[in-house]
């Protein structure tokens, strides 16, 4: 892919293939950042209203085009599990379907607040079994399906698609958690029977930390009426503030602007490459890589298709063998006796040989 990869110094550093953990920012997405803060040290409160008066709106219909939603559907928000937190606090307590080996900040939230949890489980750990997932919705009079799009312990993207048909034939609301594919793979907000979609920007959309998204069907939104407020939530009429529940309801705070600057760079980067681009490049790059495990012989958790994920596999490993990546200056995740080794628009083949020469 024509991706300058001068403009991501860490790359210079290390073999980077670690963007499951964290998505690296560029130069100019560090400019961004920086172009606000110099305003801000200069002129104070004037450049924090500015942007808030001017530049708040401009940013929802950035994110909102991104993923093919309505601004009127579309929110910034600081993370995910902070938007994840209120927009459950918002719908009482329901019976909920999950995957038994989900995120945990997708799985505490539920347990905390005390929802009626339900849990299926994956086929040799990894893929999913969607007729027993409908078999269980009708059994257990299931309310909602809440999920991750992108599985982190091993890579499995999950058919949103027949998700959200399953859903909606079956009359009960989808969430998702698009924080390891938002940045990824093309996703159409509005095309798809998702009720709520929620995602961080630290990671595929490479926007640095602090900063997150949440997409809401509007008949969802008017359902489940928002239970959190401030001033982000506020709208101005005639030189007052007046506050009337709606998606601006999850905005209840000043924002992180250097941050939605940065998130900014990074997803006008993205657009100008094409998301269905980078999907193409990632999925063959990673192909490229798991052909190459396959040859060896190595085992992986899950198939060998980069079809069944975004841009990321699991493997076993010991602590030894990941020592030796990490004495090469090969950056990846160990976690409970495996590695997770992903691939983005800005890696290449030669990052990946190399990984190979270790493994």
């Amino acid at each position: 892919m024509d991706v300058k990869r001068k403009s991501y110094p860490a790359l210079e550093a290390c073999t980077y293939l670690n963007t499951a953990a964290c998505g690296l920012i560029s130069d100019t997405t560090l400019k961004a950042m920086q172009s606000f803060n110099t305003d801000f040290l200069h002129q104070g409160s004037k450049a924090a209203e500015n942007w808030m008066m001017n530049e708040w709106e401009s940013a929802r219909k950035e994110v909102s085009a991104f993923v093919g939603a309505q601004v009127s559907e579309t929110v910034l928000v600081p993370s995910f599990s902070f938007a994840y937190n209120a927009l459950i606090e918002s719908i009482g307590k329901k019976k909920v379907l999950v995957y038994e080996n989900d995120y945990p900040s997708l799985l505490l939230p539920l347990q905390l607040k005390e929802f009626e949890l339900y849990t299926f489980s994956g086929i040799d750990n990894f893929s999913f079994d969607y007729e027993a997932i409908e078999r269980q919705i009708e059994q257990e009079n299931i309310e909602f399906l809440i999920i991750s799009h992108v599985q982190y312990r091993t890579g499995y993207k999950a058919d949103l698609d027949r998700l959200g048909q399953l859903c909606a034939s079956k009359k009960i609301h989808l969430i998702v958690d698009a924080t390891q594919s938002a940045g990824a793979v093309e996703i159409n907000f509005k095309n798809s029977k998702i009720d709520a979609l929620i995602w961080s920007n630290y990671k595929w959309i490479n926007g640095g930390l602090g900063t997150g998204s949440m997409c809401i069907k509007t008949d969802f939104l008017h359902k489940f009426e928002p239970k959190i407020g401030g001033y982000g939530s506020y709208e101005f009429e005639e030189g007052a503030l007046v506050y009337r529940p709606s998606i601006k309801s999850f905005q209840p705070s000043h924002p992180n602007v250097a941050g939605y600057e940065a998130m900014r760079n990074a997803i006008r980067e993205k657009a100008q490459l094409g998301i269905k681009s980078i999907e193409k490049y990632n999925s063959d790059l990673l192909q490229y890589l798991l052909d190459a495990l396959q040859h060896k012989k190595s085992t992986i958790i899950g198939d060998y298709s980069a079809k069944s994920r975004a841009g990321y596999f699991c493997m076993p490993y010991e602590a030894e063998q990941f020592e030796v990546l990490k004495q090469n200056n090969i950056v990846v995740t160990f976690r409970e006796g495996s590695i997770r080794v992903g691939v983005h628009f800005y890696n290449t083949k030669e990052d990946v040989d190399r990984f190979l020469e270790f493994v």
